[in-house]
């Protein structure tokens, strides 16, 4: 994804590599959700640790490898395995840029407000269900 096109882009430093990941659109979001889900009801919470390839590829392509000197900086976005690789030296800093964009894109998990999602389609559910 060009990082043009990134929504509400934040930076972030992790072990001194600077990245800048995006907000996923609506669409490909709940597809990245939907196998997060899958994985780790299949592995536990443990599984959000090593994603598949699948999934780690489609959300890490919402995130950028920021290089250059202050002020003049360059993103490269990560839209491949070679370029995670080199962004990503070691598997810490791969599984924690993971991490901040799960956080940073389904905070609900964290935050204490997965309940009101779930609320909403039990709202959704019951006001279509009383309609004639």
């Amino acid at each position: 994804m060009d990082p043009k096109k990134f929504i509400e882009p934040k930076e972030i430093e992790i072990d001194g590599a600077k990245f800048v990941i995006s907000r996923i659109p609506a669409v490909q979001a709940q597809q990245i959700y939907g196998a997060i889900m899958r994985e780790s009801k299949e592995d536990g919470d443990v599984a959000m640790t090593y994603l598949s390839e699948e999934t780690s590829l489609g959300l890490l392509s919402y995130a950028a490898y920021v290089t250059g000197s202050e002020g003049d900086d360059a993103w490269t976005p990560l839209e491949d395995p070679n370029q995670i690789n080199f962004a990503c030296p070691k598997i810490e800093v791969l599984i924690k840029l993971e991490a901040a964009m799960i956080r940073y894109n389904f905070g609900f998990l964290f935050d204490g407000t997965l309940q009101e999602v779930l609320g909403v389609l039990r709202d959704v559910t019951q006001d279509t269900s009383e309609q004639p």
